[in-house]
């Protein structure tokens, strides 16, 4: 199914039918100049792009969280503060996923660390 929307959505670009209800969100962190984490995210159309554009550390680390859990019924707990995807992406290089739950939430870090949903975008 996931194939299946990715190639809807490839169709419906080359028509010219993109930007639509995009959200685009990007995590930029420096010190003095040179950047600890530069990320931008791009969701469209249930597919999202991640990109990790420059990272201290080389790579960029992805928590992904349910941003809602009311269609899930589970406690706040058991949805909301456990990553349901977890990977890092190569400074430079780029990763699309499709069907992510709807508001979902990110963390994105330099380090490879966990962290709580509460501080992330």
């Amino acid at each position: 199914m996931r194939n299946f929307i990715a190639l809807a959505y490839f169709l419906f670009a080359l028509v010219g039918c993109d930007g639509w209800g995009d959200s685009i969100i990007v995590m930029r962190s420096a010190i003095d100049g040179d950047y600890l984490i530069y990320s931008k995210t791009r969701i469209a159309a249930e597919v999202a792009k991640f990109e990790c554009i420059k990272s201290a550390s080389g790579n960029c680390h992805y928590l992904l969280f349910r941003g809602d859990c009311k269609t899930h019924g589970e406690t706040r707990d058991a949805c909301m503060d456990v990553p349901f995807e977890q990977f890092a992406l190569a400074a430079g290089t780029t990763r699309e996923i499709v069907g992510l739950p709807s508001r979902f939430k990110q963390c994105v870090s330099h380090e490879a660390k966990l962290t709580t949903p509460d501080v992330c975008t």
